[in-house]
């Protein structure tokens, strides 16, 4: 395969344009006051989002290869996890939506974080009633068929995985949800 005139310009265009954005990142993040990134960092630890943030700082100074000591003196690398964290990332698509079991993983690991570990199961099983009026639009006017509709929601995923849909392993969706949770709890966010 022979490259064309126009591909060589097109990647040297490309090639330009990543350079430009490399440079004025570069340039915008050193022109950040030390303080002000400090500002940050402490708010973001005081609502309980410092080692996420910690490993999101240290994620785009590996990606965009950015070595500057004062940015890097204010990240806590005592939970970094770089290489899982973005694994996780990237293994998650756009939405996080990347597949079904890890759509339905999501939930699993909510309900962990949401009751520390206990009954994660049950609460995935049996979402809350304000969750399952917004699924099921006629809860809200007959709140009492809620367990009807818990049966509902079971039956509809197990025939998910049964006739094979969309691809759905209750098996590869727990497996999922426990390796994300056992990365937030190294990353310090549980």
């Amino acid at each position: 395969y022979e490259k064309s005139l126009d591909d060589i310009e097109e990647e040297e265009i490309v090639k330009s344009f990543k350079n430009d954005m490399y440079n004025s990142s570069c340039e915008l993040i050193s022109n950040v006051p030390h303080f002000y990134i400090n500002d940050v960092l402490n708010s973001l630890q005081k609502i309980g989002l410092g080692s996420f943030s910690d490993n999101c700082f240290y994620a785009i100074m590996k990606i965009f290869d950015y070595d500057n000591p004062e940015l890097i003196s204010c990240v806590d690398s005592s939970y970094i996890c770089y290489d899982d964290f973005i694994d996780d990332l990237l293994d998650a698509g756009v939405f996080g939506k990347s597949t079904e079991n890890r759509l339905h993983s999501a939930s699993i690991v909510q309900n962990t974080v949401a009751s520390d570990g206990k009954n994660r199961i049950i609460k995935t099983l049996f979402p809350s009633f304000s969750y399952m009026k917004s699924r099921f639009l006629i809860l809200k006017k007959i709140p009492v068929l809620l367990p009807l509709f818990w049966i509902v929601r079971i039956v509809c995923y197990l025939s998910d995985f049964v006739f094979r849909k969309k691809k759905v392993s209750p098996r590869e969706s727990l497996n999922i949800a426990n390796e994300r949770v056992e990365l937030m709890r190294r990353m310090g966010i549980l």
